[in-house]
């Protein structure tokens, strides 16, 4: 029998939950600031929002920014990934986003935003999170956490399905609401049966409430045999989106039998999104602890390109905490380490030391300027011709500053001439280097 058909047979709450949690239809494939230091002579503010003339409200900024606005306005956030080589990505915007009950869903229950992936600052979350040439959806709670990815989305129907899904909309109802008050006020009369702590844990998920301490107390009343059983296995997999409850040790023993049914990819992917979650947490809250454990869960848990992850992972994490020598050192080892051949990888490692690292480091000044020459070897572009412009300028070597500066400005009227001739609705916004060069002149740094 299989665990889908077990599932169905579990009563009210395992159909509730699976509706919740499976419930969008299988759909056809459509083929395809942080403030800057003081040091630099720009801040990146995001691109313009190359979908204006559709309905949806999209906000620009960087993927912080809209991460803040979701939190503060306790709203959802919906992300479209986008890239230069997404075919697919336009086909959503003028065939989904132009759709009044769309913008009208989207706009009342999410905060909306546009990530290119090719952008300097969403390297390390697209290769995170394999995002590249097919559009991804992205959804976070209200929390900042991700809570569901699609990239099968094929009408407005599957995309207004998808957004309820991860809003929990289809159950999160004044009933269910009073539901939730009556299992608290059992919970703290000290009710601990079983069943019920199953049911509290998916109503507290249901309303974003803190759970991982009921996950925990539910897990604790089955035997470790019990926990191979339909009914457990859907908990597990339901509850494994952070690393703070015991649902993760438990998926990761059985991971076997969760790839043979739901197939690797699915279960990698939400492996991944669970480990990023845990990582914003111990972003916000310092916490070594939980940053040690997504370590360690990564090692564990078999990934593809597990030490590229773990770097991916580490450099967020000293970033986050604004730890800069920590930065410096992982950067530096992984980078002598490996073989790295990504252009955008490095110079988005090249892009942050020129933000953040002291000029004084001289090793480090020297590393990134080797980094974004490379990235420019492999792909002579706009944003890494303006990273090693970044980078002289920091140095103090203003002419080859203004001369790389000079030479993304080309680059980019050449790039903007294509997109315009082939009718492609893109464009480089080189405000940043502009800024840089009249700095450099404004200043008199030219002068013999």
């Amino acid at each position: 029998m299989s665990m889908t058909t077990t599932f169905l047979r579990i009563g009210f709450v395992g159909t509730m939950v699976l509706y919740l949690f499976f419930g969008a239809p299988l759909i056809a494939r459509d083929d395809d600031k942080k403030k800057a230091s003081k040091e630099t002579p720009y801040s990146n503010s995001g691109d313009e929002n190359p979908y204006l003339e559709y309905r949806l409200d999209f906000k620009k900024g960087s993927l912080e920014d809209v991460l803040d606005l979701a939190i503060s306005s306790d709203k959802a956030l919906f992300v479209h990934t986008t890239s230069k080589n997404c075919n697919a990505c336009d086909y959503l915007a003028t065939s989904l986003y132009t759709d009044t009950k769309v913008a009208a869903f989207y706009n009342e229950n999410f905060v909306n935003y546009i990530m290119d992936v090719d952008e300097v600052q969403n390297v390390n979350f697209a290769r995170m999170h394999d995002l590249g040439s097919r559009p991804m959806l992205v959804y976070f709670n209200a929390k900042g956490e991700i809570v569901r990815k699609e990239d099968e989305i094929a009408d407005a129907n599957q995309l207004i399905a998808a957004g309820n899904n991860a809003l929990h909309l289809p159950i999160r109802t004044s009933s269910n609401r009073a539901n939730l008050e009556n299992m608290r006020a059992k919970y703290n009369l000290q009710f601990r049966d079983p069943d019920f702590l199953y049911n509290y844990a998916y109503m507290l998920k249901t309303f974003d409430e803190p759970y991982n301490a009921i996950v925990n107390e539910y897990i604790r009343t089955q035997r470790t045999s019990d926990m191979q059983q339909d009914k457990n296995r859907k908990f597990l997999y339901d509850f494994t989106d952070n690393l703070e409850n015991s649902a993760i040790d438990y998926f990761i023993r059985d991971a076997g039998y969760f790839k043979t049914v739901m197939g690797g990819k699915k279960i990698n992917d939400k492996l991944k999104s669970a480990i990023y979650n845990s990582i914003q947490t111990a972003v916000k809250e310092r916490d070594i602890t939980l940053f040690e454990k997504a370590k360690t869960v990564l090692e564990n848990c078999n990934l593809p390109n597990s030490r590229e992850f773990i770097f991916y992972i580490e450099t967020q994490f000293y970033e986050g905490i604004r730890d800069w020598d920590n930065y410096v050192k992982v950067t530096t080892k992984y980078f002598n380490d490996y073989n790295v051949t990504d252009p955008h990888m490095l110079n988005y490692a090249a892009f942050k030391f020129a933000h953040f690292v002291e000029a004084k480091n001289k090793s480090a000044m020297k590393n990134a300027i080797k980094w974004a020459k490379e990235s420019i070897r492999i792909d002579y572009e706009y944003y890494n011709h303006l990273t090693l412009a970044l980078l002289y300028y920091k140095t103090e070597d203003f002419k080859l500053s203004e001369q790389l500066a000079l030479k993304a400005l080309k680059i980019a009227e050449i790039r903007n001439k294509t997109y315009e001739d082939n009718k492609i609705n893109k464009s480089v916004d080189t405000a940043d280097a502009s800024r840089l060069i009249d700095k450099l002149r404004s200043r008199g740094l030219l002068s013999e």
